[in-house]
């Protein structure tokens, strides 16, 4: 019985790294940011490195806010926003894709344009001060017709505090989207991390 418990584990699993073997998962990060620090997330392909800022502004005792933004003046690197300086917050099995809106810099710009995750003096932001994982979306790779698309978690860790928990990205067809994994299957990215190799910067 045990046997075939556990070969119906193992054809479960052979399942799930099939569907997910153009899926890169960073593992666990779990970097956390406070006041005036910042972490910046890098993924390399295709001979290339892409990054993005995540980090907390106190700009006075009306704007202390969480960000993530990209940090390369290209529009081959990009965060997905709801409105103007705000990043998108995705839900369960959202997919992320060329449909969505972007951020990379203002035109012409020479810094990088922060987009709020939470903002700890008046609590906007689509990302809650407080509680469970919570995904924004990037892109990378070059236009948004030939982009890569992933997912970053995020959890507000405490006042005036952000950690990166984890990321993903589909790095097996240029232009496809990607969804936010169901509760339950980070686990199932981690495992297709260990067979297939974890590639992170």
């Amino acid at each position: 019985m045990k046997n075939k418990i556990f070969g119906g584990l193992l054809a479960a699993a052979a399942t799930t790294l099939a569907a997910h073997a153009d899926i890169v998962y960073s593992g666990p990060i779990n970097a956390t940011v406070n006041i005036g620090s910042t972490y910046t997330m890098s993924i390399t392909e295709g001979g290339s490195t892409y990054s993005w800022q995540i980090g907390i502004v106190e700009a006075g005792p009306s704007a202390t806010y969480s960000f993530f933004t990209p940090t390369t003046i290209s529009t081959g690197v990009a965060a997905m926003i709801l409105m103007p300086l705000q990043a998108n917050r995705f839900e369960f099995e959202e997919g992320i894709g060329q449909e969505d809106f972007f951020n990379t810099f203002p035109t012409g710009g020479t810094a990088n344009l922060n987009l709020t995750l939470h903002d700890y003096t008046d609590g906007s932001g689509m990302f809650p001060a407080f509680g469970v994982n919570q995904y924004a979306g990037f892109s990378f790779g070059g236009p948004f017709g030939t982009a890569y698309f992933g997912w970053a978690s995020f959890t507000m860790a405490g006042p005036n505090s952000v950690t990166l928990n984890d990321f993903a990205y589909n790095n097996g067809s240029i232009g496809a989207g990607m969804l936010i994994p169901a509760p339950g299957a980070i686990a199932l990215l981690g495992l297709v991390g260990l067979v297939g190799g974890r590639r992170r910067a």
